[in-house]
Formats: C-alpha cells, sequence, structure tokens
C-alpha cells in the first residue's frame, strides 16, 4: 500500500521493558490472543508484513513477523520510533504499541484518510485534549533526524518530540477514545478486561 508516492510500513512497537506492569505486557492473554498478536493483525490490513521494533533480549519471531531490535536501546518509544526512521528512510510509518489492545481498522483508516503530503505526522487528540502519539503517521524522511538530535541530547519523551513536529496534523479522536488507552499495570489491565466482560 501506498501513501501519494510513499510505501506505507505498519511498525509494533515492542521495545518496552514492561517494568510497571511487572511482566512482558506484550504477551499477555486477551481472550486468548496477546496483546502483541493483536496489534499485529490489525495492521496486516494496511501492511501485510508489518514489521515489529524490539528491545535486544526479546524474541517474538514467533509471530512470523520481521522483527528489528532497537538501535538505541533503553530509550523508550522515541528509541522504537528513531529505530524504525532508520530502517524505512523514504517511507510513511503507520505505528501502534504493543499495549493498546482494541486499536481498530476503522480508526486507522481514519488516520490514513487524515493523510496529505504536507504532513510530517499525523494523530488523533484524545483524552484531556491531548495528542496522542499512537496510532500515528510518521514521515521517516522528514523526523529521522529531529529524533536522533533528540535522543543524542536524553530528551526521551514522545510527546515532546510530536509537540516539536512543525508540520503535524490533529484530528479529532473522539470516535475512538476507549481506543486510545495503553495499558501499562496490571490493575489497569484487569479493569480493562472487567469492562469488556460487563460490556
Amino acid at each position: 500500500m501506498r501513501l501519494g508516492d510513499k510505501p506505507l510500513r505498519g511498525i509494533v512497537l515492542a521495545g518496552g521493558r514492561s517494568q510497571r506492569f511487572g511482566s512482558d505486557k506484550a504477551m499477555v492473554q486477551l481472550g486468548g490472543v496477546s496483546m502483541l498478536e493483536r496489534a499485529i493483525d490489525t495492521l496486516r490490513e494496511f501492511d501485510k508484513e508489518p514489521v515489529i521494533i524490539a528491545r535486544p533480549d526479546a524474541d517474538y519471531r514467533f509471530e512470523r513477523c520481521r522483527v528489528e531490535r532497537d538501535l538505541i536501546p533503553g530509550c523508550g518509544p522515541l528509541g522504537g520510533l528513531y529505530t524504525a526512521f532508520r530502517f524505512f528512510r523514504e517511507s510513511i510509518l503507520l505505528v501502534l504499541t504493543c499495549d493498546m489492545p482494541i486499536v481498530s481498522a476503522k480508526s486507522l483508516h481514519q488516520l490514513l484518510s487524515g493523510y496529505d503530503s504536507y504532513a510530517e505526522c499525523v494523530h488523533f487528540k484524545g483524552v484531556d485534549e491531548q495528542t496522542e502519539p499512537f496510532p500515528g503517521l510518521y514521515d521517516s524522511l522528514l523526523l529521522s533526524d529531529r529524533a536522533e538530535e533528540l535522543l543524542k541530547s536524553k530528551q526521551y519523551s514522545v510527546r515532546n518530540f510530536i509537540d516539536s513536529c512543525r508540520r503535524s496534523k490533529v484530528l479529532d479522536g473522539k470516535d475512538f477514545k476507549n481506543e486510545l488507552i495503553n495499558i501499562n499495570h496490571q490493575c489497569e489491565f484487569k479493569r480493562f478486561k472487567m469492562h469488556r466482560l460487563s460490556g
């Protein structure tokens, strides 16, 4: 699939150590399917060969996907983005994280429909009117150097990174606000499962 004159690549960021969660949250099962597998399956509608960006000691080869290791480990999602930028230099990246288990193809179609060649990145406005980094569209060629500069200066905040984008496009995410929640703690996962069962 292409956006304008550039190829679209599906990326799942799974490089975190899940220290707050207490175990590898990418492998946590929801309805018999891991959160990582859910992200991969959602992306396959747009890219038949999505790529996992993983920490150096993680082994996700069983997911039958290309796996690339963080080039600069331990830098959070910004480090994962930078790795994807470097591997896919002239692509538009459709990026999910492994801890957002109910992101839908519908919301990703909305992101794609909001793309224009002038934008460096496209995001949703989520809870509390904040711009959410993920899911998001990123232009590798336009953003790689800026990500590298921030990492070199030890500024790892992905929100600061997207705020620094000079030509970002922010879409109204009110129809997808429940999808924009990521899971960092066991208690959040338990509440999420209870909500799903009661819904």
